[in-house]
């Protein structure tokens, strides 16, 4: 209470500790001369964007992408997003190459024609070696923010060795390079 016998506003709220940035999940860098491709979508109805994210494992970003597009399901999107990744990457670099997606569903699928060797994994043949790893959404947090702004501002962009200004702080902090996969 103060002197005016009122109450302070927010007194009866616990403050709660700020998380350390340190404490935070990070993402763990791929092997030594592997690559990894962080892939995500944003859908609702038929519109739809993609973002992806390609770094080394020191955290260098090697390429970022954002584009919009019109698929019938958030699945499809993010299939078709996980396709031209890795057509994309062939074009660019022969490094193995691990593609993360938060969608279990196109993951699972990825790997079971993996395993059957199916030739609609056309791209993925063309790395040295790839794997497909399903990957939580807090750790999947820049293409999801490039697939948010392409479908918002429905606006396509590609950078080479950089990302957008918009999410260059989550880039900065999202990124661990003591820990391997």
């Amino acid at each position: 209470m103060n002197d005016k016998g009122k109450k302070l506003v927010g007194s009866s709220i616990q403050a709660q500790k700020p998380v350390p940035l340190e404490a935070k999940v990070r993402l763990q860098a791929p092997n030594e001369g592997w690559i990894k491709i962080s892939v995500d979508r944003a859908f609702t109805d038929s519109d739809a964007g993609i973002g992806l994210i390609i770094r080394d494992q020191n955290g260098k970003q090697l390429f970022s992408s954002q584009w919009v597009l019109c698929m019938k399901s958030a699945e499809e999107v993010e299939a078709y997003a996980c396709r031209e990744c890795l057509a994309l990457v062939a074009d660019c670099t022969p490094r193995p190459a691990v593609l993360e997606s938060d969608c279990s569903m196109v993951i699972n699928y990825l790997l079971e024609l993996q395993k059957k060797r199916q030739k609609a994994l056309v791209f993925a043949q063309q790395f040295p070696s790839v794997e497909f790893r399903h990957t939580r959404r807090d750790q999947n947090g820049v293409p999801h923010e490039l697939a948010q702004l392409a479908k918002r501002l429905c606006h396509s962009a590609v950078q080479r060795d950089r990302v957008q200004a918009y999410v260059e702080h989550l880039v900065t902090h999202d990124f661990n390079p003591t820990l391997s996969v």
